[in-house]
């Protein structure tokens, strides 16, 4: 037992000594290597030789790779300090955003930690600014320089596994939220990626770029639509619901294109007719220009004259009507969706809102009344209960559907709450579903 323990401790010391080792960067000495290359690069002869730009793309992607191979997101505590050694410092915390980190301190970078788990760091002292971006600008000169092709395996390996580091690196840069940089290190892992000597899509990356290139503290417009109309060029459209279209025309809009704009979204409406998203931007759209929005119920006529049994067509035209406040319109379209799938649960929860909220008009209108005798009270009030109860009925169908839905279940609860003095079983319906909210929130 001892001999097994003072093994295992030896070992320990043995990694220790190793981290401690590891963690000593020679910052110095590849100041001293870059300063060299540049030397190499400033002589003609040597500066015409792909060979040169691919050691100078390895010199400076090889410095921030071996850093991350020392700890990465998810490294235990006890990992990063075997790896890396013992910190300059430890114990401090930072706040970013809504999130508290414990930072520990080392000579080029500071590792922060959620919990016992490396979370992102960020690098203090470097041997020269844009290590990662320098690289890539090298091997695309070698590229450039390459004419006979003979150097082609050897830099779509690096620019491959520079693609990767740049991801890692863009993704702490998100964590601590850096968003310019997290953009510029997504737009360059893509790029390593698309060039033709490699000819990999990321469509994750490429959507990262434009999504981030259209943040308003960024506002880089030019980036944002290039990287979202290569998403829709590899047909990628942020899932089922072709999101891409609807922020590609935001970003269009931003540049006053109203024209490139009203395009993205009739063809994304055409490509993707139930996307709450584009309908919304369609609607907006027709309403700023002047234009009647109730053109877009021909779009969805043709639609659904092309998937007549899509119950989701007829939904997203109830909501088309909402918002042009034809309620009865709206109605029988929802009434349609349900009839089409009778388990269509946004359907039936749409229709039973909109009833709940008529009831809530009439009972709004009642109470601007200000002589309490006048009759118009209670004919008001008789015909809020007659939405109300309506709107019961439909809720019940709904829940049916989907038994764990909490507004839903909420929604009949306060009716039944509002009849629960009338009649014995609306009481009971209301310790009912009261019991099944209660439930829900624990």
């Amino acid at each position: 037992m001892k001999r097994g323990f003072f093994i295992f401790c030896s070992m320990l010391l043995t990694l220790t000594v190793w981290a401690q080792q590891a963690s000593k960067v020679d910052i110095e000495g590849q100041k001293k290597r870059i300063a060299k290359n540049d030397e190499a690069i400033a002589n003609p002869k040597k500066e015409s030789n792909p060979k040169t730009w691919i050691e100078r793309g390895d010199l400076f992607q090889k410095f921030i790779e071996e850093q991350i191979n020392l700890v990465r997101p998810g490294t235990s505590k006890l990992e990063a300090q075997l790896m890396l050694g013992e910190p300059k410092e430890k114990g401090s915390t930072k706040t970013i955003g809504n999130a508290t980190y414990e930072v520990w301190t080392y000579p080029t970078k500071e590792v922060y930690f959620e919990g016992e788990k490396v979370v992102f760091w960020q690098y203090t002292d470097l041997p020269a600014p844009d290590l990662l971006f320098t690289a890539k600008q090298a091997y695309e000169k070698a590229i450039e320089l390459d004419i006979d092709s003979k150097n082609t395996k050897k830099i779509k390996k690096e620019l491959q596994s520079l693609a990767e580091t740049m991801k890692l690196e863009g993704s702490c840069a998100l964590t601590a939220q850096d968003y310019i940089e997290a953009q510029r290190y997504f737009m360059a892992s893509a790029d390593c990626q698309l060039n033709p000597i490699v000819g990999v899509v990321d469509t994750l990356m490429i959507y990262y770029s434009a999504y981030l290139s259209q943040y308003q503290d960024i506002a880089d417009y030019d980036n944002a639509i290039k990287y979202f109309n290569l998403c829709l060029q590899h047909n990628y459209f942020d899932g089922g619901n072709g999101n891409v279209y609807a922020l590609l025309a935001e970003a269009y809009a931003s540049q006053k294109d109203t024209e490139q704009q009203r395009n993205m979204l009739l063809t994304g409406f055409e490509k993707f007719p139930t996307s709450k998203e584009i309908l919304v931007a369609l609607i907006n759209l027709y309403l700023s220009s002047g234009e009647d929005p109730i053109k877009i119920i021909d779009l969805l006529k043709a639609a659904e004259g092309n998937d007549p049994t899509n119950a989701s067509l007829h939904f997203v035209e109830g909501t088309l009507y909402e918002k042009l406040e034809k309620m009865d319109d709206a109605i029988r379209s929802y009434e349609k969706s349900v009839e089409i799938d009778p388990l269509y649960f946004n359907g039936y929860y749409n229709l039973a809102v909109l009833y709940n909220n008529k009831g809530v008009e009439y009972i709004t209108e009642s109470t601007k009344i200000k002589n309490w005798k006048d009759p118009k009270i209670k004919e008001l009030q008789n015909l809020a209960n007659e939405q109300y109860k309506k709107s019961l009925e439909i809720f019940l169908k709904a829940h049916e559907v989907d038994p764990k839905e909490k507004f839903t279940i909420d929604n009949i609860k306060n009716i039944y709450y509002r009849f629960s003095d009338e009649q014995p079983e609306m009481m009971k319906g209301y310790e009912e579903f009261k019991a099944k909210s209660d439930a829900l929130n624990q």
